[in-house]
């Protein structure tokens, strides 16, 4: 009974390996490469990083609370606020606590500090300074802002600001746009030399080709150009 139920399942087995093998024939290249991506576990967690970065990348000033070139002495070395959450009733509100300039009784510095008597409500979508999405589309919305007539740059700090009174987090979002560009310009820009090079020393041989390689080989000698 054993053996006739090995038997029986044979043919099914084999015609689930058949059609898989007809989906791998019939598969495009792009198939066949998402295919081979979703089964490789780190380079689908690095996809989803970078996709997450180049998201930022679009929209690093909606992401931004503040004016990234916007600086105030006064505001300086403001510490990172933590995002607080209560409830209205069934609704949800966001706040952060305000901030107070106090003397350190060690080194007579002033230095700022959470005001916990002091809450300043924080709006999702709200209007903030004037920006363009890839330059084109004119917008002022902002993931995270507060109220008029008080202002986001004013209030909100939510990595601190540099000494100069600069909101982190602002530049960090438009410094991460200014870096992910540059890499990819970089690599598109190796791309499209590597492949015109490669087409035209192909194609013509000879002396041309011979130099072309040597070039190559002098420019990959150099580690940060390739």
């Amino acid at each position: 009974m054993a053996g006739d139920s090995v038997t029986e399942q044979e043919p099914f087995l084999e015609e689930i390996t058949s059609q898989e093998t007809d989906q791998i024939y019939s598969a495009s290249q792009w198939q066949l490469m998402w295919w081979r991506l979703k089964k490789h576990r780190l380079a689908m967690i690095a996809s989803i990083a970078l996709a997450i970065f180049y998201f930022i990348v679009i929209f690093a000033d909606f992401l931004a609370v503040a004016e990234p070139k916007t600086s105030e002495a006064k505001r300086g070395e403001m510490p990172p606020q933590g995002v607080h959450l209560t409830f209205d009733g069934i609704n949800p509100k966001l706040y952060v606590y305000g901030t107070k300039g106090v003397r350190d009784s060690a080194t007579f510095k002033k230095v700022f500090v959470a005001d916990d008597t002091t809450r300043v409500p924080i709006r999702l979508f709200a209007k903030g300074y004037k920006y363009k999405i890839l330059g084109v589309l004119p917008s002022d919305r902002h993931l995270l802002g507060v109220n008029a007539p008080m202002k986001a740059e004013e209030t909100i700090y939510l990595l601190g600001t540099d000494v100069q009174g600069r909101d982190v987090w602002s530049r960090l979002m438009l410094a991460t746009r200014i870096s992910m560009t540059i890499g990819l310009l970089s690599v598109s820009l190796s791309l499209f030399l590597g492949v015109l090079l490669g087409g035209v020393s192909g194609y013509y041989g000879g002396l041309l080709d011979l130099v072309i390689q040597r070039i190559i080989e002098i420019l990959r000698s150099i580690p940060t150009i390739p």
